[in-house]
């Protein structure tokens, strides 16, 4: 209300004051003073009059600005009449005023005449301006109605054609419509059934998807032609059509020619115009393919993941920009390093740190140029163990060229890497074994020499020469340099296998003094008595393996002032025994037990479950084979034996070992003996053949050979033994020769000479490891030989056996 009286008092404001220079103007265009006079003495001026009028129409457009436009542009009667009448209203009265102040100067009238004039022309032009009010007004009113009338026509017309055209656009949809279903009749399997299940439509998709035609579906009455195979039973399947109006799902279907189909059905509940279910509405899709694809997809993803675990590799997935990880599964299931933490390069804190920088430069360099990556390093797992691993990772690009991602694979490759070492390793060991079978080859030879004419001399110097006892102890000396040789030939492991009786402890005590030199001075070793009366069937030369392999194991765990035991004694074993060992197949019986014990340091359960696997050592790299105890498990076990192990850490370790006990000698497989010198009778006279490229071996046997009434004929190697016997014409009684020599080699002549002597005896010595000779498939497994160097004793007892 204020509201209102403030607007009311403000445009009274506005017209007085375009009122008051209303009447100074038109003061100054009548020459009327007292309508320009303000007071006695002054007047407004005319163009301050019109300065003021112009400042009062500023003020009330400014202020009333939508009052006026509604005055000058409304419709409305009122508004209307207001226009017309308000020129009337304002000059009127003026131009009265004006002209009864002139009349009254000039004389025409007294003041009350002109007053009563005034009153009666005013009341005269109030009747006239009533009468012509409502005139104006009823002519107003009435093209005002007209113009709604027009108006209304205009708005019926316009909504008319709206309508007609909306008619015409949906009749075209209508129809378009129309084509549509007619179209998707055509080609999409749809049918309508009964609830009774008879067919009541049958598309023409559905004729060429199934086979059958509507006539034929539509005959078949309730009987099920496609043999539909619902996924839930049909009663719940209608249940929830009854109840939701729809019903989807996949089911099976076959078709005329018997192919089976999965199709994707969806059933509409039909109803009759008073509510009730009427019939059912089925479309179909084939799906058939897609299901194939989706089956084929998810059968190579399963044949991905098996090929990515079966090759123990780690797939992983990068950003473009190798700082976000996407699927880090299996690096996470791996390492333990989830995905959070191997972002931004966090993944490099996984691999050992001395192969950071190279693993970070060849990162780099591959993003760089948008390249292949392909680097080792070592990979920390999540148990804390390092494992050598081979990375490949290659840039995925978009069509337009740019890196989308990158796909990297980690391989372990931990067992090739410690194949490589240990083959490496091996062939270490294959080199220094093959260089100590050629050292010991030659020194055999010599040896040989050595020993043999040193017989020769002291059988020729007598006992009683001064001379003989210096002879004798050469012939010792030179029989320590052949233990040598025999231990550097036991060293290789490549010595012929010679399995023959063999008493364990007469071996230890044997092998003892080159055993106290293995251990040292700081250590001592300690050979318990003998409390086994059995012998063994064993080689000897691989039971002194088999103790210096222990010896040496021994020497390495044990600290100064240690003690390597070592004892001899017989057992009787059983299948409880292999219970409890966890050995398989134990022939019960008697058993030589060789036990070897130290006060080393001793090994854990883990270690110990390990211990005889090949290359496994707890040696630092570079100290150790890991082939020693492996070596001595394979020759127990070639001697159908049995192995232990026990140990506790800080305490010590035994290593038990049993071998099968050998049953009493038999007379026919006893060795030869050394015969004494009145026993050296001759043989009947006969011819050998001595084939030899080493000339002093050559010598010796030929001298050894003539002392037992033997003709010898010697060749240097096996072409010219040929000619030598081709020359002679006589068949040779023997053949002596050695097994690998410059041409034709031992088995090789022996073979030549069978084709023209068949049975002819061959006995093969000689100075290489056996392994050389086996290797190579030169000697046969039941070839009579004997192994260098030998005393001229030892070949005569032998060829007179032979002979």
């Amino acid at each position: 209300a204020r509201s209102r009286s403030r607007l009311r008092a403000h445009a009274a404001a506005v017209v007085a004051a375009g009122l008051i220079p209303v009447l100074a103007i038109a003061g100054h265009l009548g020459a009327v003073p007292e309508l320009y006079g303000l007071v006695p003495g002054s007047g407004l001026a005319l163009h301050a009059a019109t300065g003021l009028l112009l400042i009062a129409a500023g003020v009330a457009a400014a202020t009333h600005r939508s009052e006026l436009i509604e005055l000058l542009t409304s419709p409305e009667p009122g508004t209307v009449l207001l226009r017309r009448l308000l020129p009337l209203a304002v000059l009127l009265p003026i131009l009265f005023a004006v002209g009864s102040v002139q009349a009254l100067r000039l004389g025409f009238y007294q003041v009350h005449v002109g007053l009563a004039v005034y009153v009666t022309f005013f009341i005269g032009v109030s009747f006239w301006a009533a009468f012509r009010g409502a005139d104006v007004a009823c002519r107003v009113e009435s093209e005002r109605r007209a113009a709604d009338q027009a108006q209304a026509a205009l708005e019926l017309r316009n909504r008319l054609l709206e309508a007609a055209a909306a008619a015409r656009t949906a009749l075209q949809q209508s129809e378009e419509q129309t084509r549509q279903l007619l179209d998707l009749l055509s080609h999409t399997p749809v049918a309508a059934r009964g609830l009774d299940g008879r067919i009541r439509f049958w598309s023409a998709g559905a004729e060429r998807l199934y086979g059958w035609t509507s006539d034929q579906v539509i005959q078949a009455g309730t009987r099920d032609l496609l043999g539909t195979e619902l996924p839930v039973p049909r009663r719940d399947a209608e249940a929830e059509l009854l109840e939701r109006g729809e019903w989807l799902a996949e089911l099976k279907r076959r078709t005329r020619d018997g192919a089976t189909l999965r199709i994707a059905t969806h059933w509409i509940l039909h109803r009759d115009p008073s509510g009730h279910p009427d019939a059912v509405i089925e479309v179909d899709d084939d799906v058939t393919e897609q299901r194939h694809a989706e089956e084929a997809v998810r059968t190579s993803e399963a044949r991905y993941r098996a090929l990515v675990a079966a090759t123990a590799r780690i797939v992983w997935t990068m950003s473009a920009d190798g700082r976000t990880p996407r699927d880090m599964t299996q690096w996470e299931a791996f390492t333990g390093q989830p995905a959070s933490e191997a972002a931004r390069a966090g993944w490099i804190r996984t691999i050992l740190p001395e192969d950071q920088p190279e693993t970070l430069r060849a990162w780099k360099e591959a993003m760089r140029g948008r390249t292949v990556l392909a680097t080792q390093h070592r990979l920390r797992r999540r148990d804390g163990e390092y494992r050598h691993m081979e990375l490949r990772a290659v840039p995925v690009l978009d069509d337009t060229g740019r890196v989308r991602e990158w796909v990297g694979a980690h391989t372990d490759v931990t067992e090739r890497v410690k194949g490589e070492e240990q083959l490496a390793q091996a062939q270490k060991l294959q080199a220094v074994g093959t260089l100590a079978g050629g050292v010991a080859h030659e020194v055999n030879n010599q040896l040989m020499a050595v020993l043999g004419f040193g017989e020769f001399a002291v059988k020729e110097l007598g006992p009683d020469h001064p001379q003989t006892k210096d002879v004798e102890e050469m012939i010792r000396a030179a029989l320590r340099a052949a233990q040598v040789a025999q231990q550097l030939l036991t060293f290789s492991r490549r010595q012929v296998s010679q399995v023959r009786r063999l008493s364990v402890h007469a071996a230890v005590g044997a092998l003892a003094p080159v055993l106290e030199r293995l251990l040292g001075a700081d250590k001592t070793l300690a050979v318990l008595p003998d409390r086994c009366r059995s012998e063994i069937m064993a080689d000897p030369i691989q039971v002194d393996q088999v103790l210096i392999n222990l010896a040496a194991n021994a020497r390495d765990a044990m600290h100064t002032d240690g003690r390597l035991t070592i004892a001899t004694d017989e057992v009787t074993l059983d299948a409880a025994y292999g219970r409890v060992h966890g050995v398989d197949h134990v022939v019960p019986g008697a058993y030589v037990r060789l036990s070897v014990s130290d006060t080393g340091a001793g090994m854990d359960r883990a270690t110990l479950a390990k211990v005889f696997e090949p290359f496994f050592t707890t040696k630092p790299v570079g100290s150790g084979t890991g082939l020693g105890l492996s070596t001595v498990y394979g020759i127990v076990k070639q001697h159908d034996g049995f192995i232990w192990a026990y140990s506790e850490p800080g305490i010590g370790t035994t290593i038990k070992i049993y071998f099968p006990a050998a049953g009493p000698p038999a007379a026919a497989t006893a060795e030869p003996v050394t015969e004494a010198p009145a026993e050296r009778k001759p043989l009947e006279p006969g011819l050998v053949l001595v084939v030899e490229d080493e000339p002093a071996v050559r010598q010796l046997v030929r001298r050894s050979l003539e002392g037992l009434g033997l003709t010898v004929l010697e060749a240097e190697n096996g072409n010219e033994a040929l000619e030598v016997v081709s020359r002679r014409g006589e068949r040779p009684k023997l053949v002596l020769t050695d097994v690998i020599m410059p041409g034709l080699n031992g088995p090789e002549l022996s073979e030549r000479l069978s084709r023209t002597q068949p049975g002819l005896p061959v006995l093969f010595m000689s100075g290489y490891t056996g392994d050389d000779v086996l290797a190579r498939k030169l000697l046969p497994e039941t070839a009579a030989f004997i192994q260098k160097p030998f005393a001229p004793e030892d070949l005569v007892a032998r060829v007179r056996s032979m002979l």
